[in-house]
């Protein structure tokens, strides 16, 4: 490395700062990427459930109702999705997200405010995957010969 133009000029505690600011760098921006695809699989689960169940209903108002949570789900705030799922039972799961989703949000948007304290793309990961397999609906069953 000493051969290097550029890195055979640093020095060693500075090199070993960067490369550490670098990779904490790269955490932030895998949490930000692991969200915004969580964010659009969950929206599209949704929304296909909701459309399947609203296949069957006749009366006006409910097909209204239908129409609009597929809009919510497709368009509107994350929060009232997992708002549902608080109030559903997975009220713990559901603010595992919203901690996720926060900080997301937070990194996005200039770290302004209380520093919200790092979240790890594992954990970020376990957590998101998690709540992916409430949302799934489980593997058509198989029958056995």
């Amino acid at each position: 490395m000493e051969r290097d133009n550029l890195v055979g000029k640093l020095e060693g505690g500075r090199a070993s700062a960067e490369a550490t600011n670098a990779e904490s760098r790269l955490d932030e921006l895998a949490v930000v990427e692991l969200f915004s695809i969580f964010e659009g699989a969950v929206r599209e689960l949704v929304a296909e459930q909701v459309r399947s169940e609203a296949a069957g209903l006749t009366h006006p108002v409910l097909k209204a109702a239908a129409r609009g949570a597929i809009d919510a789900a497709e368009r509107r705030s994350f929060a009232d999705i997992l708002k549902s799922y608080s109030q559903g039972g997975h009220a713990d799961l559901a603010e595992e997200v919203r901690q996720v989703r926060r900080y997301r949000n937070w990194l996005s948007h200039g770290r302004r405010g209380a520093d919200l304290g790092k979240i790890e793309p594992a954990t970020a990961y376990r957590r998101l995957r998690k709540f992916l397999e409430l949302v799934s609906p489980p593997p058509p069953e198989t029958a056995t010969p």
